[in-house]
């Protein structure tokens, strides 16, 4: 199970329908995302109109909500909030 956070700088890239330029860059990092099923997450522009900034996972259920929120400080990006589901495996005992 894998998290992909960044900031990737792909303002051509189509998030909802996952399409971008055929270029090397673009074709990489689509690619990427669909051979190893990733599954994208923010559906929104985040810089302007651009989807520069991402949450990829190989675990559908994992994250349980994404929300946009106005930039933090002096950044030109909008902040991203999200939600994961987690589990403990780990037992408490009791004495």
């Amino acid at each position: 199970m894998h998290l992909v956070i960044g900031d990737l700088n792909l303002p051509n890239i189509n998030g909802n329908i996952l399409f971008g330029p055929d270029d090397e860059i673009n074709n990489m990092v689509l690619n990427f995302i669909l051979n190893y099923g990733y599954s994208l997450f923010v559906h929104f522009p985040t810089r302007n109109r651009n989807l520069l900034d991402i949450l990829l996972t190989d675990a559908d259920t994992l994250v349980t909500s994404v929300t946009a929120h106005p930039p933090i400080g002096y950044s030109d990006h909008i902040a991203i909030e999200f939600s994961v589901a987690v589990t403990s495996n780990v037992r408490a005992l009791y004495y």
